[in-house]
């Protein structure tokens, strides 16, 4: 489902993102979303033009709880390693929202593939549903052995 033709966005390991240097690195290309917890974009990393995701929680107007959730996400998208879960590269705070760079999932969503072909009026092979059992499963056994619990 997902992949990983992007490699990280180019600096040393350990390099800290902040918004002057995300702001110098990438260009925005175009919304891919919005909802009740922020705002999701594209971007190109300047120099290799490999596609990003950049997620934006805002911080104003909400609760102190939905801060610490916002916060509490970014620890858990720092723990997780799997070739099956959509990697983040780096988080930082710009006044009242953090900033979330992520990997792209170019294919979009296993939502997104299955109302295609309920609108096409098409089922999936087996072989293809196997394969995305055994990916979604490993995926969520990488979290529960770093317990992590998905809802």
């Amino acid at each position: 489902m997902l992949n990983r033709e992007n490699s990280a966005p180019q600096g040393r390991e350990g390099d800290r993102m902040d918004e002057a240097s995300f702001r110098k690195a990438f260009t925005e290309l175009r919304p891919l979303g919005a909802g009740a917890q922020g705002t999701v974009q594209l971007v190109a990393h300047n120099k290799t033009s490999s596609k990003y995701v950049l997620k934006q929680i805002p911080l104003s107007d909400r609760a102190a709880s939905s801060d610490a959730a916002a916060l509490l996400e970014v620890d858990v998208l720092s723990r997780l390693a799997h070739p099956n879960i959509t990697q983040m590269y780096g988080a930082w705070r710009n006044g009242r929202a953090i900033n979330i760079l992520m990997e792209y999932a170019d294919g979009g969503t296993l939502a997104d593939v299955l109302k295609a072909r309920e609108h096409k009026g098409a089922l999936l092979d087996e072989e293809v549903v196997l394969e995305w059992f055994v990916q979604i499963v490993g995926a969520l056994r990488s979290m529960h052995a770093s317990s992590i619990l998905h809802r």
